[in-house]
Formats: C-alpha cells, sequence, structure tokens
C-alpha cells in the first residue's frame, strides 16, 4: 500500500481554484479580499439568538395590549404659558396647530422592518426598527392638511412612551430619536434599549429597538399627497394668495405608508442572493457612508443606496453571480459617472419574473412619473407606483459631494501608486470629517426671526434662491466668455442651482433645512469659478430624552435639541487657481442677465472695461496681499448678509494668517515671485559674463524661498543694505563646463572656487552693475533689493571626500548641490499644481519650530511630509492652507513610523516594484545599528530612503512631536467648527492660536533669555514691536555695503549647539529658532541612574557615601549622581552673553508665574 500523499503536495481540489480565481479576477488583490472579509466579520452582529427573539415577542405583545385612552392637547392663551394637556407627559409638546386630540388606541399591528430582516446591521449602531401602525380610528379624512397628522403622530408617539417606561422588557427610560432621512423635529421616533441577556458562548450585544409611527397603505389618499398640492395653507399672512405646493411634507406622509412596501422590495431581491454578496456589499457601503457622511444630516443613507443597488440590478448593471467587491466597484463606477440630480429613478417591483420586472420598470420611466416630483426635489428615485421619493431629503449639494467622493474612492481603488492597506483605510477605516473633507468651512446661524417669521422667511428664501439660479447663469455665461477658461466650474456651478426647490422644502421642512438649501443655492452662485462643490448642513437632531421639550421651537434645528443652537455650516471644496481672485465678471451691459446679476450683488457690481477690451459688471473684491486666502470667506459672509440678514459668521480659514506675517519679513504669496524674477535676471547677467575662465554651463535655484515654502521671506533692501537680521537668503548653484585642470585635493577646490567667486564678484560689478560681496565661501550678490548667495558645484568634490572617507561631508555637499537643486525644482512643481502647498509647509514649518524642535526635521524633510497630503490619491488634494496643514499634522499622528516606511509620489507613481525595493530598505535600515531614522521616507527618485532623513539618537522627541501633531490637531478640528455661543473670529484665531503655543510644563527646567538680545525677536508669536526694534531699524545704515549674513544673527542656535555639545550626555535642549527667548531642557533619565565611582566620571558630579553595610555586602562604596544646580549654573554662564535666567518648572501654574 502506497504511501498517502501529504496533503500540501496534494492536487489543488476544485474549490481552491475556483477561490484563487475569484480572488485573481474579482477582487483588487488577495490582500484586499481578506481585508473585507475580516470587516465583514468584525461588523456582523449576531442574528437569531433566542433571548433576543423572546425580547422583540415580549416587547410586541406588551404594546399590541396598551390600555386604550384619550389623549388632548392644546396651546396656551399667552406665550410662554403652559399647554392644557390630558396627560402631563403631553406638557412638553410642541405642536403646530391650536388644538389636538383624539381616542388614543394600541398600534393596528407591529412589524419588523429594516435591515434586521435583511441581516445588514453594521455595528457599532445596532437597530431593530419596529413599524407600529396608527389606527385608522385614530385620523380624520383631512388630517393630511397643515401638520395635523404630525401632530397626531407626536401625541401618539409621547403617549406610547409614557406607557413603555418601565414596562417589562424594556431596559432603562425611552427616549425619542430621528431617523437619518427625517432629521425634523416634528416627525420623531421612539428609541428602546431591550434588556437582552448575553447567549451562552457569545459576547453581549446592545439592540436599541425604533418605534416608528407608520400608517396603512390605504389611510391617506394617494391623489392628496401629489408634490404639487398645497397641503400647508397656513404659511401666508394674506388669505387671498397663493399656497405653495408642500412637496416635501407630502412626499414624507407618504413615505409613512411606505416602509412595509420597501422592506417586502428588498427581501424579494435579496432572497435570491444564494451568495450573500449584496448584503455584504449593502454592509460595506453603511461603512463607507458612515465614515464620510456621519456628522451631516441631509445626506445619502445606505437605505437610499440600496435601493439604487436594486436600481442597477434592473438595469443588468449588476447582476448575483457578481462579488461583494465588484458589486462596490461598479456601484461606486456609477454614483461617479452619473449626475442623479438629472437622471431621475423608478425602482422596481417586487419581482415575480426577470422579464416583466424589466418590462414595468421601463414603462413607468417612460410614463413621465417622475416628471411631477424633478421641479421639487433634488434626488427622484421613486417606487414603482410613482406615488412616494424615496430620495427626498438630499439636497444638491450632497449629491455633487456624494459623486466627489465616490470618485475619489474609485481612483483609490485603481491607483497604482497606493497599496492595498492604504486602499482598504481610505475606503473603510479613516474617518473623513467635515473639517478634514473641506477646504473651509463657514459657521453661521439664520436670523432670530427667521424661523418664527412666516411668509416673510419662505419669501426671503423664495427670493435668494431665485436671484442664485439666476446670477449662476448669467456667471457661467462670462466665464465661458473670459479668456481664462473658467467655463467648465461655471457650468457645475449652474447644474448646482438649476431646479427650483425652494417653495417646496419651505412649505412643509425644517425651517433650517430650507435656510441651508437657500444658503447652498447662494452661494454656488457667487463662487461659480472659485468653488468646486457648496454644501451646507445642519448636524443630526440628538436625541430627546422624556420630559424635555420635544418639537419645532426657536432654538434649535427643527428642535430636539440638536447643532449648538441651530446653527448651520457651508463647506466649500475650493478652485486654488481661481479661489483668491480679485474680481468676478459678470455679463455685458445690456444683455437679459444683468437684472439678475445686480439682483445678486447689489451696489458692488460695477461696469468695468479690462486690458481684454470686455465691458461687463463685475465685482471687485479690495483685499489686501495678506488677507487674500480669506476671499472665500468675505464673499460668502456678504452673499448671506445680503439676501438672509446673517450677520454672525465664522471661519477657521483666517485663524492662522498671523502665524505667517511678521514685521520686516515678505509673503510668500507676493515676495517668492519678486525673488524668482530677480533672480532669472540675475542668472541672464552671470551668463552673459564675458571673462570668466570657464563657461558657465548651468545656474539653479536652491531654496524655499523658490518653492514658495519659506517661513518668512526676505523683503527687498535698498541696494547696499543688509537684509533685515535673521532674513534667509536665496542660495543658487553654479556649474561650469568640464574640464581636467581641477585639483584633485578638497582643499585646493574650495580655495579654487573662492578665486572664482572674486572673479565673478569684479565682473559683475564691471559688466552688470551689480553690488557683490564675495566670501571664501560664497558669493553675495544683490539684484532687485534680494541678496542671493551663489555657491559652486564640482562634480569630482564629492567623490574625493568618500576616497577621503569624509562620509558626512560628501552628504552635506550633495544636500547643498544636486540633491538640494532637484529638490527645489520638485516642490516648486508641486507648488505650482498646488496653490495651497507653500502655506501649508510655511504652517507646518512655524508649528514645528513653535513646539521648540527647531532643528529636529529637515526643512526639506518637512516638505516631503506636507507633499504627501497633495501627492496622494487616497485623498482629494487640499485646496487651503488650512486643511493641508491638518492632513499634515494627522499624518505625524497617525502613521505608524517605527513599523511602516512613508512612501511619497511626490514625481510620479510609487508602483510596485518601487514600494518592494523601498520595503525592503526600510526593514535593512531598521534592522541595523542605531535603527535608522525616526521618519524615513521614500520617493520614486530615491527608493532607498531620502536624503533628508536623518538619523538620531532621540527616538522620544520625535514620539513627543507625533503626540503633540495629535493634540494639535484635535484643538484645530474644533476650532474649525466651531459653536457660534462662544465663538467670534477673535476668539476662534485665539483658539487655533494655541495649537501652537509650546507646553512648557512637559520641560524640567528653562533658560530665559534677555528678549532683547534674541535675534528675529520680532518673529515670536504674539511679539509687538518696541523701541529698541525702532533704533535697529533706524540704524540699519550702519552695515551699509555688507550683505552677507552676521555671525550674530545665529546667536540662540550657536549657544543651543555648544550646550548639546557639552551637556549631550546629561540633557537635551530645545528652542525655537523664530525669536523666542526660551531654550528648554529635559534631563536624560538615564543619567540619573547611581553609578560607581569613576574619577574619570566624576566631573559635574555629586560624591555620595553608601551605609557601611551595604559596603561590607560588596557593594561600591560610593556612587555619582549629576549635580543638576551646579549643571544649570554653567549653563547659565555659558549663556551669559544672552544675559540669562535659570527657571526650574515644578508645575504648568509655576510656569505662568514665572513668565508674569
Amino acid at each position: 500500500m502506497g504511501k498517502k500523499r501529504s496533503r500540501t503536495s496534494s492536487v489543488p481540489s476544485h474549490k481552491e481554484i475556483a477561490a484563487y480565481s475569484e480572488t485573481e479576477l474579482l477582487y483588487k488583490s488577495n490582500l484586499f479580499k481578506l481585508q473585507t472579509e475580516e470587516l465583514v466579520r468584525a461588523i456582523s452582529p449576531t442574528y437569531g439568538i433566542a433571548p433576543q427573539e423572546s425580547a422583540l415577542r415580549t416587547l410586541r405583545e406588551t404594546v399590541l395590549g396598551l390600555p386604550e385612552s384619550r389623549v388632548e392637547w392644546e396651546a396656551p392663551a399667552k406665550a410662554g404659558g403652559k399647554p392644557k394637556v390630558s396627560h402631563p407627559e403631553l406638557s412638553r409638546l410642541r405642536l403646530s396647530n391650536q388644538h389636538v386630540h383624539f381616542e388614543w388606541k394600541p398600534p393596528q399591528q407591529v412589524d419588523v422592518v429594516g435591515s434586521y430582516l435583511l441581516r445588514t446591521c453594521v455595528r457599532p449602531s445596532l437597530n431593530i426598527d419596529l413599524a407600529i401602525t396608527i389606527p385608522p380610528s385614530c385620523l380624520l379624512q383631512k388630517d393630511y392638511l397643515d401638520y395635523r397628522y404630525t401632530d397626531k403622530r407626536m401625541l401618539y408617539i409621547a403617549h406610547l412612551a409614557h406607557l413603555l417606561k418601565g414596562a417589562e422588557g424594556v431596559a432603562g427610560t425611552p427616549r425619542f430619536c430621528y431617523l437619518p432621512h427625517l432629521q425634523d423635529a416634528r416627525w420623531p421616533a421612539l428609541e428602546l434599549e431591550l434588556a437582552i441577556p448575553a447567549a451562552t458562548g457569545r459576547a453581549a450585544e446592545t439592540w436599541q429597538i425604533r418605534l416608528i409611527p407608520c400608517l396603512a397603505a390605504n389611510a391617506l389618499e394617494a391623489s392628496k399627497l401629489k408634490p404639487s398640492r398645497a397641503n400647508i395653507r397656513n404659511n401666508r399672512e394674506a388669505a387671498s394668495a397663493e399656497a405653495w405646493p408642500s412637496a416635501e411634507y407630502n412626499n414624507t406622509l407618504a413615505l409613512e405608508s411606505a416602509y412595509a412596501s420597501a422592506l417586502a422590495l428588498l427581501h424579494s431581491y435579496l432572497a435570491k442572493d444564494s451568495s450573500g454578496a449584496f448584503r455584504e456589499a449593502i454592509m460595506l457601503f453603511k461603512v463607507w457612508l458612515r465614515k464620510r457622511f456621519g456628522e451631516q444630516a441631509g445626506s445619502p443613507t445606505a437605505f437610499q443606496l440600496s435601493l439604487l443597488m436594486l436600481h442597477l440590478l434592473r438595469e443588468r448593471k449588476l447582476t448575483f453571480a457578481m462579488g461583494s467587491y465588484n458589486i462596490l466597484r461598479v456601484t461606486l463606477s456609477y454614483l461617479a459617472s452619473t449626475d442623479l440630480c438629472a437622471t431621475p429613478i423608478v425602482l422596481p417591483s417586487a419581482p415575480t419574473d426577470d422579464s416583466k420586472n424589466d418590462s414595468n420598470g421601463k414603462h413607468d420611466a417612460s410614463c413621465g412619473l417622475t416628471q411631477p416630483f424633478r421641479p421639487f426635489f433634488a434626488w427622484v428615485m421613486l417606487d414603482a407606483r410613482g406615488l412616494c421619493n424615496f430620495g427626498a431629503g438630499v439636497g444638491v449639494g450632497a449629491m455633487r459631494e456624494l459623486q466627489i467622493e465616490a470618485a475619489q474612492s474609485l481612483s483609490a481603488l485603481n491607483s497604482r501608486g497606493l497599496d492595498d492597506a492604504e486602499v482598504f483605510g481610505s475606503l473603510f477605516v479613516a474617518p473623513l470629517s467635515p473639517q478634514l473633507r473641506y477646504d473651509t468651512v463657514l459657521t453661521f446661524k439664520p436670523p432670530a426671526d427667521g424661523p418664527l417669521a412666516g411668509s416673510v422667511f419662505a419669501e426671503n428664501l423664495l427670493r435668494a434662491a431665485s436671484k442664485a439660479d439666476a446670477a449662476a447663469a448669467q456667471a457661467t455665461k462670462a466665464a465661458e466668455s473670459a479668456a481664462n477658461g473658467t467655463a467648465a466650474t461655471g457650468t457645475s456651478a449652474r447644474k448646482a442651482t438649476s431646479f427650483e426647490c425652494a417653495p417646496t422644502v419651505v412649505a412643509g421642512g425644517s425651517p433650517y433645512a430650507a435656510c441651508a438649501t437657500a444658503a447652498e443655492a447662494l452661494l454656488a452662485a457667487g463662487m461659480a469659478r472659485r468653488a468646486q462643490l457648496v454644501r451646507c448642513w445642519c448636524a443630526p437632531l440628538e436625541p430627546v430624552p422624556l420630559g424635555k421639550t420635544l418639537g419645532q421651537t426657536a432654538g434649535n434645528n427643527g428642535g430636539g435639541g440638536g447643532d449648538g443652537g441651530g446653527q448651520l455650516h457651508a463647506g466649500l471644496l475650493l478652485d486654488a487657481h481661481f479661489a483668491t481672485g480679485l474680481v468676478d465678471r459678470g455679463p455685458t451691459p445690456g444683455s437679459e442677465g444683468v437684472g439678475a446679476w445686480t439682483a445678486l450683488w447689489g451696489e458692488r457690481s460695477e461696469t468695468r472695461r479690462f486690458k481684454d477690451g470686455a465691458i461687463v459688471h463685475a465685482v471687485v473684491w479690495p483685499l489686501p496681499a495678506e488677507g487674500r486666502h480669506m476671499m472665500p470667506v468675505v464673499i460668502a459672509r456678504d452673499l448671506l448678509l445680503r439676501h438672509l440678514r446673517v450677520s454672525a459668521s465664522v471661519s477657521g480659514l483666517g485663524g492662522l494668517g498671523a502665524l505667517l506675517s511678521a514685521r520686516d519679513t515678505g509673503l510668500s504669496s507676493s515676495t517668492s515671485p519678486q525673488i524668482i524674477a530677480a533672480f532669472e535676471k540675475l542668472s541672464s547677467k552671470l551668463r552673459k559674463l564675458s571673462d570668466l575662465p570657464l563657461m558657465i554651463t548651468s545656474i539653479s535655484s536652491l531654496g524655499a524661498v523658490f518653492s514658495f515654502t519659506e517661513e518668512f521671506p526676505p523683503p527687498a533692501v535698498p541696494t547696499g543694505q543688509s537684509p533685515p537680521i535673521g532674513a534667509p537668503v536665496p542660495q543658487f548653484v553654479v556649474q561650469f563646463e568640464s574640464t581636467g585642470k581641477w585639483p584633485d585635493d578638497p582643499v585646493a577646490i574650495a580655495a579654487l572656487k573662492t578665486a572664482f567667486y572674486l572673479k565673478m564678484a569684479a565682473a559683475l560689478e564691471e559688466q552688470a552693475g551689480l553690488f557683490c560681496q564675495p566670501t571664501r565661501e560664497a558669493l553675495y550678490v544683490q539684484c532687485d533689493g534680494f541678496t542671493f548667495s551663489g555657491t559652486i558645484a564640482h562634480d569630482k568634490e564629492e567623490r574625493l571626500l568618500l576616497d577621503a572617507g569624509k562620509l558626512a561631508a560628501a552628504k552635506e555637499l550633495l544636500r547643498r548641490t544636486s540633491s538640494g537643486v532637484r529638490h527645489t525644482t520638485l516642490a516648486h512643481e508641486i507648488a505650482a499644481q498646488h496653490p495651497a502647498f507653500g502655506g501649508s509647509v510655511r504652517l507646518a514649518k512655524r508649528w514645528i519650530n513653535c513646539q521648540m524642535l527647531s532643528g529636529l526635521l529637515q526643512p526639506q524633510l518637512v516638505e516631503l511630509l506636507v507633499a504627501r497630503a497633495f501627492c496622494s490619491d487616497a485623498e482629494r488634494p487640499p485646496n487651503s492652507e488650512l486643511l493641508g496643514f491638518m492632513r499634515f499634522l494627522r499624518l505625524l499622528s497617525l502613521h505608524y513610523f517605527q513599523q511602516e516606511p512613508l512612501l511619497i509620489g511626490v514625481d510620479s507613481v510609487m508602483d510596485a516594484e518601487l514600494r518592494a525595493s523601498a520595503v525592503s530598505a526600510f526593514n535593512a535600515s531598521r534592522e541595523a545599528a542605531g535603527g535608522g531614522a525616526d521618519v524615513w521616507v521614500a520617493t520614486p527618485l530615491e527608493p532607498k530612503g531620502s536624503i533628508w532623513c536623518e538619523e538620531n539618537n532621540a527616538p522620544a522627541v520625535f514620539r513627543r512631536l507625533c503626540r503633540l501633531a495629535g493634540s494639535a490637531l484635535s484643538c484645530l478640528e474644533e476650532a474649525a467648527v466651531p459653536s457660534l455661543a462662544v465663538a467670534t473670529d477673535d476668539t476662534l484665531a485665539s483658539k487655533m492660536l494655541q495649537a501652537f503655543v509650546p507646553a512648557l510644563e512637559d520641560f524640567d527646567a528653562l533658560l530665559m533669555l534677555d528678549a532683547r538680545r534674541v535675534p528675529r525677536r520680532h518673529l515670536a508669536i504674539g511679539n509687538v514691536a518696541d523701541a529698541d526694534d525702532d533704533r535697529a531699524a533706524d540704524a540699519s545704515n550702519v552695515d551699509h555695503g555688507r550683505i552677507a549674513p552676521r555671525s550674530s544673527e545665529h546667536d540662540v542656535a550657536e549657544l543651543v549647539r555648544t550646550l548639546r555639545e557639552r551637556y549631550s550626555g546629561r540633557a537635551l535642549f530645545f528652542y525655537d529658532q523664530n525669536g523666542s527667548n526660551v531654550i528648554a531642557i529635559k534631563w536624560r533619565p538615564r543619567s540619573f541612574m547611581p553609578a560607581p565611582m569613576r574619577p574619570a566620571r566624576a566631573q559635574d558630579c555629586l560624591h555620595l557615601t553608601r551605609a557601611k553595610a551595604q559596603a561590607a555586602s560588596g557593594a561600591s562604596a560610593s556612587w555619582l549622581l549629576p549635580n543638576a544646580p551646579f549643571l544649570l549654573e554653567e549653563m547659565r554662564v555659558a549663556a551669559r552673553a544672552l544675559r540669562a535666567s535659570v527657571c526650574i518648572v515644578r508645575s504648568a501654574r509655576h510656569l505662568n508665574a514665572a513668565h508674569d
């Protein structure tokens, strides 16, 4: 008998081959499949547990067995009084009608609806929806008018909550909640928590039971609920005026009867899904939506996308043979490529056979069932009979954002520059809060009389939306005729406001949702070129406990106590190339759109003639250069104040502007182009020099000034005057033609370079008339008021240094020549493509310096880290400095730098081969002695590791930087979407400034320097110019003729370098190079461990003697401890030139007292 073949060497089975083929053909990769399957297992709850089912049956019997009673509510006669009620629990209700009463009876039936029966619930929010049908005897024939049914619905559910309080099987106290598609205080549901014991061998799960009042299918006449009917007739002050259609209200009434039919439709299709792929895809979409729209009311819901998937199944874009990954991918592709606002959908009926279902769907669409709904809703997705729109409640901005997010997710799936873990994380793991998704968020509050003004408020919204619609069309025409090629953006703006929605939203919807819709239309029209997307929203309504006010009130988002008192938010996705423009061009005089344009902009619109000869209506915004980044906020405030009387609005976009400007410095946006122009002029003059021994082959720029990333660019100064103290000097690298006459000794090469500097200086002064100052290391040239530092690069020098064993010198030379030039060119390209890149880098550098960590990271490395946010396929590139900076902080706080390399495709795609090479080099670096650099970055040009990654011996310092980044990000996120109750522009700026204040209490001691002796003190946060600064400016001509930097400009840096050389074994030293007068000291814990007495180590130490008993045991009789007071005194003496004093940090309170 032969030996049985082992399982590992046997031929693969048919099942294994099929699984392998499925993974290869139907999934992005095997790892992505494993991650997806694990995610589905992690979010899937346990169904069908006996205690769970028993608790549901008990609750159903309890609800059906409740006693009958008469409920009555009558409004108070005087404002502020208490209503007359039949039961005390009804006194906290706020109803729309004066008198409401009916005979309360138990529900006609209680049915389980929603995700529980479909098995598509997702952790951690586990809900079981029970539809409780209100008996027809509780209603009258005309209850569909004027919120009568809504009032009875609230009375019914409030009395039900009182009866269920303390009932059998109900844990805790019931509370009122709001469904995602019904974010209106007049339409609450009842939420319970069932007492379900954990089953044997299973973890306990908390299920929330939501009791949703609904109507029987024939409770209200369908013809009375058409979208064009006006069922709210008390919303006009003039009795003779024609009432507006109440499409939103009518559709909500129709939806009350559609829960059972929607469940039957979904169940009938999912029953055919034998593999469970559709269920998995729905669950994945729930996670995908929750990560993006969880904090915003009026967003697309998973229920709506589930119905959309049924439509795609009917259209044969999806099939039951697909896996969950393919269903997800095809649905994302459809969302990204289809304008759902212009594509109405009629859902199929419950299928009997496929051919009949297909014909019914096509017949329904051709019959024009969608036409009555399209003027009133942004998204039309009707049931098979055309009676109910399941797409209601989602605005144009939300639909456009859904399309953008789907396109971004699809791009991540198709990207070759992302590995599977990054793709999976971007789709399902990383939460995209509004603060990290929009370029800026404007928070505002409707006027105090808005929700209570009735027809006045409604007319304002109607008028504002109409102006926005007409003006957006004219803005589009003007953009098409302009020479800057902005027609595409204008078209999208027109598309965003081309439907008439304002009347229907006002008549029957939440007033705050109506205001958000009107504000969205206004801002989309006013920012046709400047913003790719405008989305206005309210925060989801919070649950309301029993005993709290329930219903429509003046101080909330339609009730419910949510969103900080009814404040609204407007998120903008900016087009960075046009967002800060000073002019908005409109129609030509005499054209048909002049009236709409002037109605939108009012007196700001003027007729102007431009350089291209066009005479058009235009709006000019007179903002200074340092305030240009606030242009979108200024425009938004003007529109909201003009049309909606919104006077209070704040935005975090300008909160950090003060950090990037200081006296005697330039602006990156305006100074860098001047410096680049001066460099081009200087480069031209250098190339024209005629008496140089060798011909110049290249002149390359070097430094952050040329890539718009310098913290504080130098300003222009008069010829011959030295730049301001501490101002950076733009550099350039000159390379001559090849020749064999260069010496082979590095010292001789340096001497020959000096001779070249002298020759070039003489030639420039004689032939070009430029002011020059040659030094041993460089040539300083002044052109157009800017001082440049030029060095000569020689190809052989690096090789000679390597041959001599001077690795550090060779690496530094490479950074100052070829690698530095290549990095500058790369950063300049990113800044040209993404205008917000420069400001984001400046904020990042400023923040690192403010945390007393100057010198921890190379400036070029900071630029690469920020570039990660702009060059990643996982997210849309930021178009504002604040968003780019916040994503930089998120990268520092979340990335595992010790376990994973940071791969940045800055100039090309990091494909699989480059990623594998980078990972291999990273692992080798971590296994080597020292563990490599704390931040290990690889790019397509440097897959073995960037030259800007430095090895250091303080990994704890970098870990502290990452923790500080997380704290700063939390601070900025809170300030980016503030509460208007406590926020103004000044308080918001102060709040955001706290992210830059160093945590000095974390250190052990401080060297407090004399602020008057600190160079660059004008760059410190909160610095105010004093008399000494003015005298220094008046005496700036003392050094006339000297343009090279003085050694005294770096006194603090030299002091820190000296302290680190002397006491590196005892302490760590930290400072802020931007004018701070504090040097922070942190003792090394190991240096304070007792050590045996050694004469060589006795310096700066205390000699302590052990007890005789311990000495007799064989231990050392004496040991050493560092003498901290003596060390601090030595440090103070070393800093005597800066008049330092020592402060011991004991607590934050002590530190504040020391500062005072």
